[in-house]
């Protein structure tokens, strides 16, 4: 769950909780962000990878495989206690997979920009936090010191600006503001995925999904009241017959749907539902063989065909070769954070 919205939230609850622990000891309560900023060669995150540090030493999110964050953590820490904005660099391109006495699995050098968390940054935070909680992208501009220390100005040092929902996401970069340098980088919302039916693929399918911090919905009006079987697997579960659902527009919300009621009328009429936002989801899959889609097709009298026979994945996964509930969901969701990343 390491995706930048997911780490805001983490930290934004963090942060929170901490603040109503420790009223009497501001000290303890100071926050440093830490952005992966700009790379060169291989590296273990992308540009716009974030890492909350306390001063405590919490850590929320990742920026390396675990070689850099001790590093991290020590100089975030002095970042905070001189209350400036700081670049640093690992570099790995010289000297082979090594950083001083440490092997690293990179061969690269990053820059990761510390950024101590005044109370109206985190109020920024906030702002940039509601934004993606609503799904729109986000731009994230960050103020960059001057010649790798500055003295340190709130103000602008940060703030976010909300693009429109499934913008497609920008390349980081560095940009002028008013005679300022910013990074530039972007944060999705959370993938949400809609899963049509339960079963026993339902539960391996929702906890990977949730694990990977994407949002889960599981509708099936077949489910019974006690569900234990489904435990950790949904953010939500929804038990409305089909029938008496009016308003379908919520499927809009979603990145992913998947159609694994096993049954070949609940898959037609949820395919039917979609035919009129197909345009809106990013993965349409479907679970069973080919001329199962085509015998859900029919059924769903759609009103053309052609983007159905385009779109729909069936059987959806990649062919890693298992068969049991766990690797079919390892197999589906391969393919869906495919799509969702392409």
């Amino acid at each position: 769950m390491n995706s930048g919205h997911n780490v805001i939230s983490k930290y934004l609850k963090s942060k929170n909780e901490s603040s109503n622990n420790r009223k009497d000891n501001a000290r303890e309560n100071l926050w440093v962000l830490a952005t992966l900023i700009a790379r060169v060669g291989s590296s273990y995150r992308k540009e716009g990878a974030m890492l909350f540090v306390s001063s405590l030493g919490e850590c929320i999110g990742v920026l390396s495989g675990g070689c850099l964050e001790a590093d991290i953590v020590h100089k975030a820490y002095k970042t905070s206690c001189i209350g400036e904005t700081t670049i640093i660099e690992y570099d790995s391109l010289k000297d082979g997979y090594q950083l001083g006495t440490k092997n690293t699995g990179c061969l690269g050098k990053i820059e990761i920009l510390l950024l101590p968390i005044t109370d109206s940054i985190h109020c920024e935070i906030e702002r940039l936090h509601q934004q993606l909680e609503l799904g729109y992208p986000c731009i994230v501009n960050q103020r960059l010191p001057q010649c790798g220390m500055g003295e340190y100005k709130d103000g602008r040092a940060f703030f976010s600006e909300a693009l429109e929902k499934k913008s497609a996401i920008e390349p980081a970069t560095i940009k002028t503001i008013n005679n300022d340098k910013y990074a530039v980088t972007s944060v999705k919302p959370r993938e949400k995925l809609l899963l049509i039916g339960g079963g026993h693929d339902a539960a391996p399918i929702g906890q990977i999904a949730r694990q990977l911090g994407w949002y889960v919905y599981l509708w099936d009006e077949r489910m019974q009241s006690n569900n234990a079987e489904y435990e950790g697997c949904a953010d939500y579960f929804d038990k409305r017959k089909r029938e008496s659902i009016e308003d379908f527009s919520f499927i809009k919300n979603f990145d992913g749907v998947l159609l694994k009621s096993h049954n070949l009328d609940i898959d037609s009429f949820w395919l039917s539902a979609l035919e009129s936002m197909q345009k809106d989801v990013d993965y349409i899959g479907m679970l069973g063989p080919k001329d199962r889609k085509q015998k859900v097709i029919e059924l769903a009298e759609l009103e053309n065909t052609g983007w159905a026979q385009e779109i729909v994945i069936s059987p959806a996964g990649l062919a890693l070769g298992g068969d049991s509930p766990e690797s079919i969901a390892l197999s589906i969701l391969a393919q869906v954070h495919q799509v969702f990343n392409a």
